[in-house]
C-alpha cells in the first residue's frame, strides 16, 4: 500500500537525570531520527524532549512514535496516530513502563524491543517486535588513542555485582578501562576509570580496542532485550565479550564470547590478548556484515512504515 502525500512525523523522548552525552537519553532519538528523513515516504522530522513537548503545538503530524513513555496524557491529545517504541521495562529508568501498562496505555501501537512480550501485548493492541540498532554510517575508525586491551562503556551502577565480578574482575590483570559517566569516581573500579567519552568518539573506542566489555540490565535480559551498544559494537568489527543470555545465544551467538562464569572470561581474555586468533576476527568480521546488514536504524524505519500502513488502513 502506497502513501498518498510523504508523512510528517514526531520522534518524542524523555529527558531527565544526569546525561552521558549532550543527546543523552535521546541517542536513539536522534539516529531513528535521521534514519526516518532518509526515508522517501517522509517528508518531515521533529525531536522533542519531554521538556519541550511544547514545541509541537500547531504542529500537523501523521505519526508520532515515543520512546518509552514520559509525556503524560499530553501525547494522547495529539491529532496523529501515536505508536510507542518499548525500549526498555519498568525499574531501569524512571519513565520506563511494564508490560502491564502498555497493555493499558492509550498507544494505537507498540513496537517492543522484547519478542518475548508482543504476543502477550498483542491481544489487546497491535505490536511487533521491533530490536534497537545502529546507524547505517556507524563504522569501523581505528584511533590509535584508543587501542586498550579491555575496554567497557557505560553508566554506574545499575549493573549487578555478580556481573562485574564475571566481567571486570577477571579483565584487572589485562587491562581494564572504563568510560562513562561520573558515577565510577565512587566505584571500586575508580582506577580504571578514564573519563567521559565524546560521543563523536564511540565508533573510534569500539574499533581501536583489542576486547569490548558488554552487560546487560538484569531486567532487559529476563525480557529477551538487547541493547543497542552490541550492534554498535559490532559494526565496528569488535570482538565483543558479554554475558551469556539466551535470546544473544539466539540473535548474536555466532558473532560475540559469551560467558557464564570468571574463570572462562579469564580464559577467553588470555587467549585473545596472547594469540592473533583468526577464528574470533573472522566472527567479529562476520557480525560487522549482519550488524550493518540487517540491524540499522534504515531497517528498523521500513518495519515503522510498513506498520503504519497497516494501522491506518
Amino acid at each position: 500500500m502506497s502513501i498518498s502525500k510523504k508523512l510528517s512525523i514526531g520522534v518524542l523522548f524523555p529527558s531527565y537525570g544526569e546525561q552521558i552525552w549532550p543527546e543523552g537519553y535521546s541517542v536513539t532519538s536522534h539516529y531513528l531520527g535521521k534514519a526516518l528523513k532518509r526515508h522517501t515516504e517522509v517528508n518531515s522530522v521533529i525531536r522533542v524532549g519531554t521538556r519541550d513537548f511544547g514545541k509541537l503545538k500547531n504542529k500537523k503530524l501523521d505519526l508520532v512514535i515515543s520512546l518509552d513513555h514520559g509525556f503524560g496524557n499530553n501525547i494522547f491529545k495529539l491529532d496523529c496516530l501515536k505508536f510507542m517504541w518499548w525500549l526498555t521495562p519498568n525499574g531501569v529508568n524512571p519513565v520506563a513502563f511494564s508490560i502491564q501498562e502498555v497493555i493499558n496505555s492509550k498507544y494505537d501501537g507498540i513496537f517492543s524491543c522484547s519478542p518475548n512480550s508482543v504476543y502477550e501485548i498483542s491481544k489487546y493492541k497491535p505490536c511487533i517486535y521491533l530490536p534497537l540498532a545502529v546507524d547505517k554510517n556507524f563504522r569501523y575508525n581505528f584511533n590509535r588513542k584508543y587501542n586498550h586491551n579491555i575496554v567497557y562503556m557505560g553508566t554506574y551502577p545499575f549493573k549487578e555485582n555478580y556481573q562485574y565480578d564475571l566481567l571486570f574482575e577477571p579483565a584487572i590483570k589485562y587491562g581494564l578501562v572504563i568510560y562513562g559517566n561520573k558515577g565510577w569516581k565512587n566505584s571500586k573500579y575508580s582506577q580504571f576509570y578514564k573519563g567521559m567519552l565524546p560521543f563523536e568518539d564511540i565508533n573510534k573506542l569500539y574499533s581501536s580496542a583489542k576486547i569490548v566489555l558488554a552487560m546487560t540490565k538484569k531486567e532487559m535480559m529476563d525480557l529477551s532485550m538487547i541493547p543497542n551498544r552490541l550492534y554498535e559494537a559490532l559494526s565496528c568489527n569488535a570482538i565483543v565479550v558479554a554475558e551469556y543470555y539466551p535470546e544473544l545465544l539466539r540473535r548474536l551467538g555466532g558473532y560475540i564470547l559469551l560467558v557464564k562464569n570468571p574463570v572462562e572470561t579469564e580464559e577467553y581474555f588470555s587467549y585473545l590478548l596472547s594469540k592473533d586468533d583468526t577464528k574470533a576476527k573472522t566472527m567479529a568480521q562476520m557480525g560487522k556484515e549482519w550488524s550493518l546488514t540487517y540491524q540499522t536504524y534504515d531497517n528498523r524505519v521500513k518495519e515503522i512504515i510498513d506498520f503504519y500502513k497497516e494501522i491506518r488502513k
